[in-house]
């Protein structure tokens, strides 16, 4: 571990953060010289300064500095409600909504159904444990990664029916994640299969008021929201007015226990409804934000631990793995049957990334004092590392396959270093030192 900087010292926030984002800076433009998408890069910056390799960054500030995540993926939840919106429903089809739906609870379905016949074959857990965990990693297992997936589309500009469609799969996969793993969470309880200090119906009646009470505190301060930006006209006064209502939103979920994942979704799905400037708004936020999002993924880095994958875990991690991919291709084989369009058959290529909801609930049920609760987390956490890194370069090829990224993110490269040449590692070194250098001199 490096001892440069103390990470146990309240005062080393800053300095950590400070090389944090001065490393994302030289990661970015390093990503984009050889190609790959930079929350790739992020996310392998925060594997080498995290706790399981150099430890820069250490548990302790993770915890510590936590609020910096939890902002930047109530930021990112709050695009992702913004962007199901009636503006893009207009866009897409009633029938790719529906199928939405459908092809989500067939990724559900045949995880479950696969992860419980080779829990039945390859473990020696009891029956209800095997059913604790296919239920949990199959509804954890439909999310795709929102944060990953709306950066790299960002980053790449694209548009079309494609990424509409992704968009409203991210929607609704976010919130069968959240709520889906509230309802498990609270059945286990209260059938006594994951201990809990409640009687049954405190905890049914606990669940459901994190669920609706979540959901009405969204509406509510989207509407606030909505309303108070009736009386801005300045684009940095919108982002101010939605920061702060996400940490009040924090703020409040903190005191009433209830879910701030859900409550920043519900919010920015109402304030594009609620307000004719609602479009503004959520356009406005979707298009800053940058340093939280590179931090957000940075952390998300640090929480991978590659040793896990070689462990004695490696038999879940690894069935995790197939099992997704499996389950992912044939819900979008069924899908692309049933609708017909061609521009919805690459749709299951773009949903790999898993990362963002799926960690912060992983990390939530992995408190919970059982062994289940502990192979669901270190199954998850492990298995981020090769989703992340595999899945936005799938999603950027199949966005490019097509024709969704613009043709200037496009060329951007080639335009520079032609589009058949091959560059090696110290070239690419070497033009970032020389471009760095010449910077430094003007």
């Amino acid at each position: 571990m490096f001892n440069f900087i103390d990470p146990s010292d309240t005062q080393a926030v800053i300095p950590i953060l400070g090389l944090c984002l001065l490393l994302c800076l030289i990661v970015a433009r390093f990503s984009k010289n050889i190609g790959i998408p930079k929350v790739s890069g992020f996310i392998i910056l925060g594997i080498l300064l995290g706790p399981y390799v150099s430890g820069v960054i250490t548990h302790e500030f993770l915890e510590k500095t936590s609020y910096l995540s939890d902002l930047a993926l109530g930021l990112i939840l709050f695009n992702i409600g913004g962007e199901f919106n009636k503006y893009l429903l207009r866009r897409i089809s009633e029938q790719v909504v529906k199928e939405s739906h459908i092809k989500v609870a067939l990724m559900f379905f045949f995880s479950f159904i696969l992860f419980a016949i080779t829990l039945l074959i390859f473990s020696s857990f009891t029956f209800s444990n095997i059913l604790i965990i296919s239920f949990m990693l199959a509804v954890i297992s439909v999310e795709a990664a929102p944060p990953t997936t709306v950066l790299v589309m960002k980053e790449y500009n694209s548009h079309g029916p494609l990424t509409d469609a992704i968009m409203i799969h991210l929607g609704i996969v976010t919130g069968v994640t959240i709520i889906g793993t509230l309802i498990f969470t609270a059945i286990f309880e209260a059938t006594g299969v994951w201990p809990s200090f409640d009687t049954p119906y405190e905890t049914i009646l606990s669940m459901a008021k994190v669920i609706f009470g979540s959901i009405a505190i969204g509406v509510v301060l989207g509407i606030l929201l909505a309303w108070l930006e009736n009386f801005e006209n300045k684009i940095g006064n919108f982002l101010f007015s939605i920061v702060t209502m996400l940490i009040f939103a924090q703020t409040l979920t903190y005191f009433l226990n209830l879910n701030v994942l859900l409550v920043s979704l519900v919010m920015g799905f109402t304030i594009t409804q609620a307000s004719s400037k609602g479009r503004l708004i959520h356009t406005t936020v979707r298009d800053m934000g940058s340093s939280l999002y590179a931090i957000f993924f940075v952390y998300a880095g640090t929480h991978i631990n590659i040793a896990g994958i070689i462990s004695e875990g490696a038999l879940y991690v690894l069935m995790y793995i197939v099992v997704r991919v499996i389950s992912i291709y044939f819900a979008n084989k069924v899908f692309a049957y049933r609708v017909k369009e061609n521009d919805y058959h690459n749709l299951g290529h773009c949903l790999y990334s898993h990362a963002g909801t799926a960690i912060a609930v992983a990390m939530v049920i992995g408190e919970i004092p059982h062994v289940t609760s502990e192979i669901i987390f270190q199954t998850i956490i492990s298995s981020i590392f090769i989703f992340e890194l595999a899945g936005p370069l799938i999603l950027k090829e199949t966005l490019k396959r097509s024709g969704e990224i613009s043709v200037e993110m496009m060329n951007d490269a080639a335009s520079r270093y032609g589009p058949d040449q091959t560059r090696s590692f110290f070239k690419i070194t070497k033009d970032f030192i020389d471009n760095s250098i010449s910077a430094l001199k003007k």
